[in-house]
Order: C-alpha cells, then structure tokens, then sequence
C-alpha cells in the first residue's frame, strides 16, 4: 500500500563520487517504489528550486540556510563535530536529527537539551533498497569462487597495513577510485558505477564482503552503509565485533576484532574464509538471518518512510506550538525608498510566512515609494501598515523616525532588501520569553545571502558567525545586525533620537543602547537572511563610515564598559571544552581498547609490533640537529628529544623534521617515538613538494610511550615528517624522543 500523499524529499549532499551518492541512488529508487520523489541537491539555490516537502542533509559541512524544514543524518562519530568549529555550529541550525545509532541518539538527546531543541531523533541512514538479487553463496563455494570484496574510497589510513596483508590473498579483491588504492601491489579490482544497483550486484557475484571501519567510528559504536550493502543481497559479511552489530545482526555475520594487529586481522579472516569454504550451507543461512534482518529494518523503503513519519510528526508538533504560542504585537520598523517594491514585498512576505506571531509594520519612507501595492493587500500575520515620512532623511534619521512610531510592547526591523526565515520570531521568542517583561532582549546569527553573480554550483548562502556576542566592544557589537534581534520598546526609553549626523553606524547605537539596560538571549539559530552584494547594502564603504563609527562609539560612551562587562570573554568557547571533554572520553575508551601498558605501536593507526622488537627491521636514525629540524609555536628541544607545542590555530605545525632524500628500493617506514602525548596531535608526512600530505594519521593521547609508524611505498618521494595539531588547536603538547627511517631486511 502506497503511502498518501506523495512527498518530495530532497537529499543535501555537496559531494561527487563518494558513498553518499551511492547511497543517494539506492534510496532514489527505494523512493520510488513508494511513490515518493528523492531529488538530489548541492546547495541552497537547488533546495529553492527543486521545492521539497523537507530535506535530508547528509554531510556535517552544510548547515540550514533555507526555509524547508531540514533534518540532518548523523551517521559520523561525535568527533567529527569537533575536527571544525563550522561543524559543530552547523549541527545547531537544524530542525531535527536522525540515526540508527544509539551512542549518537544519546548524544543528539543531549544536545537538544542543552540547544533548546525539542529532544525528537528519528531512525534513519542512508541505507540501500530492498534487492531482487541474491548471492549464491553455496555455489561459489563448491566451486571455490567465493571472494571476500571491499568497497571504498580508502580515505581513512588505518586500515591500509590491514589492506597490504589481505591483498596477498587469492580470494580478496578490492573496488573503488584507482587513486585511492594506488599503495596495493595487487588486489585492486577496479570501479563500478554509483547508481544503487552495482555495488550490491557484485557482492552478491561475489558472495561475500568486508566491512572496515575506522578507530573513531569503531570507538563510538557507528556502522557504514557497508554492513547494509552486503546483507542486502545475502552475502556473508565479515565484521568488525561492536556492540550495535552484535544486537542488531547476532550470529547472521561473522566477526573480527578491530584492535588487533594488521596481521592477526588478516589471520582470523583467513580463518573465517575457511570456516564458509567447509561448511557453505551454515554459511548461506548466515547470509539469509542478515538479509531478513535487513528488509525487516534497515532497508531504504523502510527508512524513507520513518524519514517520512519523522517530518509529519515534526509538522504536527511545530504546528501544534504555533497554536498554543500567544505572542503580543510586535512592531517591524522598515526604511523604504530606494528599491522596487518587488524587493520589498520578498521582506514583508517573509513576515507575512513567520511561524507564530502578529505584526504591525511600520514603513519610515525616505524617498517618495508609492507602497499601495503592499499595504492595500491582505497579509497573513500582519495586522497593519504605518508609514511615517522622513524624505530625504538619512539611517539615522529614518531610523529615529520607526523608533518614534513604536507602540507595540515588542519589536524588531527588517531592512527592505534582507528577509527572515519563517522561525524567526518563533524562535527569538523561546529564549526572549523567560527573561524579565520590559528588559528583554533576544539575538540570532545572520545568514549571509550573496546576490552576486556566481557558479550556480557555488553556495551563496553562508554562516559567517554562530556563537552568543562576546570580546571587546567592536567584536560585540559586530555579532548583532539590525535584522537579528527581538527587544522590549521600553529598551529605548532615553535613547536620544534628535540630531544625529550619522549616515550610518545608527545600528550600533540603537542596539548598544538597549543591550547595555537589557537581559539579553542568544537563540543558537541563524534565521534573519542579510543580501549582500548586487542590490545589497554597501553602508560598510560609505566615505564617512570612519567618522560615522567614531561618533557611534562617542554616542555609547559610558556604556561600552558596562556592554564589555555583560558579554564577557569566556575562558574558552563552548565548542572547545566540549571538544576537550570528548577527546578524553576517547582516550578512555581507546585504551581500553588497545591496551594500557606497555608501549602502544600504531602502523598507519593499527597495533603493530615494536621496531625494537623486530629482527627484520634496519633502523637508520633521523637527527635532531640545525640543519633538519624546524619548530614553531613553543616548541623547543631538549636533552630528550624535541618537545612539541604547536601554535593553537587548526592543523598548525609544531615541527617539521626533513627526511633524507634517497632512492629507496622498497618499502619503508617513517618511526617516532613519543615518551607520552597530551592533547590532540597528529603526524603526518609530506610529499616532496611539500605541497600536500602523503599520509597522516592521528596520534591517541596516551602518558605512557607511543611509537607511531607512517609507511611509504617504494619509488614515492616524501620530504618531512610533521607534528600538528589534530584539528583545533588548544594544549597539545608531545616530546618526540626518536625518529627512524625503518626498512625491511634484503
């Protein structure tokens, strides 16, 4: 039974070639059979114009910029949203949120709770469609053609000394963009097309698939899509052994222990390959229990229609506090004279469409506009027009005039070129309600909306700035805009209004006047649009921009102090002590997971063996002297090594070793030593150029030692070995006591 009525969805995915296109075209036709429509969109423009019923966003780099209810997909490790501020603060502006994992629904609990969001996740992942195909996995088997495939774009280094290990393999092959996979001697088996159907046909030719995950996913308990894909068409998949997979799928897969070394990996999976080869018919009964398990739950139809259920009951529930919601009358104060009406009415219709809310709009003309075409007309939500005359006046002035008109208890203004997202109010209001009647004062981020001409491929709509207003008095008063904010009128009760040259900067006084009486909120919401560029404002360029700025700051005078005290800056901001926290939850857990004695030897991120421990190994050491080591930041060397304390900006180097350039032969590795690492800091090498990363990985807070080892392919020409910071900065700090150029005995 098809569901009523028929919804188009739209599915916000910036990126080309990667599994959330694969995903894209599973659940396009997954849609379809339900009688749904599954478009897919890059950027704001393309979510206007495909006019969606909702959208899902699928990548942790878009935020909402529109006003089509969004919900985003978190399917990433929590850590994601701590690698970019942006990240984090795009998470904040939307409507709702869906998973199928239950570490991240807590985690998405908890932070609705703590952002004012109503506590609703939905079940949901980009998952593929029910399937018609069928691996025969009895048959491979006996005629010994089974193969174990993997599928993927190999970004996360890891897992590659798990990779080298399979590939000596017969039965192993590997699919996906040849530059990905460019490090494997043998083994790669080419790409298929991303069109949802593919993939999991040649699974089901091949009979069973790997599922390979990376350290942060593995440590928050986060699946891929791969699990999915495989069991969808009755292949027998190998997994990593985590407790979703374990309460989801049981015995229907079988299972390897992600913590182990590359090679005792490759030996459990030889182990399992084996076990199907002697005993096909448990293992076809294996591929059947995860298939059944897939169609039962975790397949696209069944997905889209929560994603369905999720959205109408998010309509029900918001129309449901729009109803309830008893707003006053606000006031909007809106300068007009020098743009067509046709700019104007975009503003008053973006009033007209608010959530919740009554409004009396107050027109200040500062040039002759004939506005009947607008007020004679019936508007939801507005109650009346007031248009008060100022030719020839100025910002100041005309700005003064709206003022002069208020009556309502509360208002707003909307400049006429700029529009507000249809929770605006709604949302100013949550947090202005609480604060004391008369005092009250709520502030949102803006939404820059470029109107230049531009590659329509290219986002024009941006969120330069989603955090409370804090600093000294030009960064406070550079977080609020004159579309953003929600105030009491007794606010502006000795504001003076007379006699202001300023042709522009009127903004500043208005707002410093109210925010240094006021109890102010900030909604954690960016929903007020601000055009700029062609048709936009360009007050910033004005020849008396300085001196109107000047007189601005005069006018506020004693009250700059009192602002900076109220906005005081904190110690750190919100992102950074969360993003602390978190990493040291995931210190925790990861040694838990690899093991807290002894010294800990990740090879491009996995256990390894010590170089000290191994008799195949020929070490030839890299010096710390003047002429290869470079530092930055406070780092500085010692009697024990180098210690490492790069500056605190993302991703900043605290040194940079220069490896010796030699015609290596074969395979080697780049070794460091740490006695202990604290904080967040990675290793990476670069290539010869030093233009770009050859490989990099993460290294784990540890204060015991870790030794850390970056393989490099023979013929591949790398000159320096780099400690960084791990995304933001912060107190990051490691004493490099060795480094060594590790290569195999001939």
């Amino acid at each position: 039974m098809r569901r009523q009525p028929k919804y188009r969805i739209a599915f916000l995915n910036p990126w080309s070639e990667t599994a959330e296109n694969q995903a894209f075209a599973s659940l396009a036709i997954a849609a379809q059979t339900l009688g749904h429509n599954l478009l897919h969109v890059s950027t704001s423009d393309e979510i206007l114009a495909a006019a969606p019923d909702f959208v899902i966003a699928v990548a942790s780099s878009q935020p909402k910029t529109t006003h089509v209810p969004t919900f985003v997909s978190v399917h990433e490790p929590r850590v994601r949203y701590w690698e970019n501020e942006a990240y984090f603060t795009n998470l904040v502006t939307y409507d709702g949120y869906l998973t199928i994992s239950d570490s991240l629904n807590t985690f998405l609990r908890a932070f609705c709770a703590g952002f004012g969001k109503a506590p609703s996740v939905g079940f949901y992942y980009n998952s593929p469609q029910r399937q018609s195909v069928f691996a025969d996995v009895a048959s491979l088997a006996a005629r010994k053609q089974l193969r174990l495939c993997y599928f993927g774009t190999n970004w996360d280094p890891r897992s590659r000394p798990m990779f080298r290990e399979l590939a000596k393999r017969q039965y192993f092959e590997v699919r996906g963009p040849r530059h990905s996979w460019s490090y494997l001697a043998q083994g790669y088996c080419g790409s298929v097309p991303f069109d949802g159907q593919s993939v999991q046909s040649t699974y089901a030719s091949k009979g069973a698939g790997l599922v390979v995950l990376s350290r942060n996913h593995a440590l928050d308990d986060v699946i891929s899509n791969r699990i999915f894909e495989i069991s969808s068409v009755g292949a027998l998949a190998i997994c990593p052994d985590l407790q979703w997979i374990r309460r989801n799928f049981g015995d229907t897969v079988f299972y390897y222990d992600p913590w182990s070394s590359a090679s005792r990996i490759a030996s459990r999976i030889d182990e399992i390959m084996d076990e199907i080869a002697a005993n096909p018919q448990a293992a076809v009964e294996r591929g059947i229990g995860a298939r059944l398990a897939f169609e039962k739950t975790f397949c696209a139809e069944r997905m889209i229609e929560n994603a369905i259920d999720y959205y109408e009951n998010w309509r029900e529930r918001t129309a449901a506090a729009s109803n309830k919601a008893c707003l006053p009358t606000i006031d909007v104060i809106i300068r007009v004279g020098g743009r067509h009406t046709r700019v104007i009415e975009r503003a008053i219709h973006s009033i007209s469409t608010q959530s919740q809310g009554q409004f009396r709009v107050i027109f200040v003309r500062y040039q002759p506009i004939d506005l009947s075409e607008i007020t004679t007309r019936t508007w939801s939500r507005i109650a009346e027009f007031e248009v008060v005359d100022c030719i020839g006046g100025n910002r100041a002035s005309t700005l003064g005039a709206g003022v002069k008109a208020l009556r309502s208890q509360y208002f707003a203004a909307l400049d006429d070129d700029d529009f507000w997202l249809p929770d605006h109010i709604a949302s100013l209001w949550r947090v202005l309600e609480p604060l004391t009647p008369g005092k009250n004062f709520a502030y949102c981020a803006l939404i820059e909306v470029s109107e230049d001409a531009a590659d329509p491929k290219t986002e024009r709509r941006q969120i330069p700035r989603l955090r409370p207003a804090c600093g000294t008095i030009w960064d406070i008063m550079g977080a609020f805009g004159m579309i953003s904010f929600l105030a009491a009128r007794d606010l502006v009760e000795g504001l003076d209004l007379n006699a202001w040259t300023l042709s522009t900067a009127e903004d500043s006084v208005l707002i410093g006047h109210m925010i240094s009486r006021a109890e102010c909120a900030f909604s954690w919401r960016a929903t007020a649009c601000a055009v700029t560029g062609a048709g936009g404002s360009d007050f910033k360029n004005s020849a008396t921009r300085r001196e109107d700025v000047f007189e601005a700051f005069v006018r506020l005078g004693s009250r700059i102090e009192a602002i900076e005290q109220k906005f005081l800056e904190p110690s750190m901001s919100v992102w950074t002590q969360l993003g602390d926290m978190l990493r040291g939850v995931l210190e925790q857990k990861s040694n838990q997971a690899l093991g807290e004695t002894g010294v800990l030897v990740l090879e491009d991120g996995m256990i390894s063996a010590s170089i000290h421990d191994r008799d195949d190994i020929v070490l030839e050491s890299i010096g710390f002297d003047q002429s290869n080591v470079h530092l930055a930041g406070t780092s500085v060397k010692d009697g024990e090594g180098v210690v490492v304390v790069p500056p605190q900006a993302p991703w900043a180097y605290g040194a940079c070793i220069d490896i010796p350039v030699d015609d290596r032969k074969s395979d080697y590795w780049i070794v460091l030593e740490f006695p202990s690492i604290q904080g967040n800091l990675g290793i990476g090498l670069l290539n010869s150029d030093k233009s770009d990363f050859y490989s990099r990985m993460e290294a784990p807070r540890r204060a015991g030692p870790v030794e850390l080892w970056l393989h490099v392919a023979k013929g591949v020409s790398v000159s320096q070995v780099v400690v960084q910071n791990w995304g933001p900065g912060g107190e990051n700090r490691g004493t490099l006591a060795a480094a060594w150029l590790a290569e195999k005995k001939s």
